[in-house]
């Protein structure tokens, strides 16, 4: 399943090396979703990044 990111309210399904591995982490284990979004959400220069529980991704 190919997953989309949402950056700035444009679609696309290329997203930064942090935003990647938060997806990653995500999916695989839910424990350590917050640590991995404020990593996303420090690092995402200006884009609010958040992931749900189902490990989506999309911007807020």
């Amino acid at each position: 399943m190919k997953r989309i990111c949402y950056f700035s309210g444009t679609q696309t399904d290329l997203a930064p090396p942090e935003a990647v591995v938060v997806m990653v982490v995500a999916v695989r284990n839910s424990r350590v979703i917050f640590i991995t979004h404020r990593i996303a959400y420090h690092r995402a220069a200006g884009t609010f990044f958040s992931i749900d529980k189902n490990g989506n991704s999309g911007n807020k």
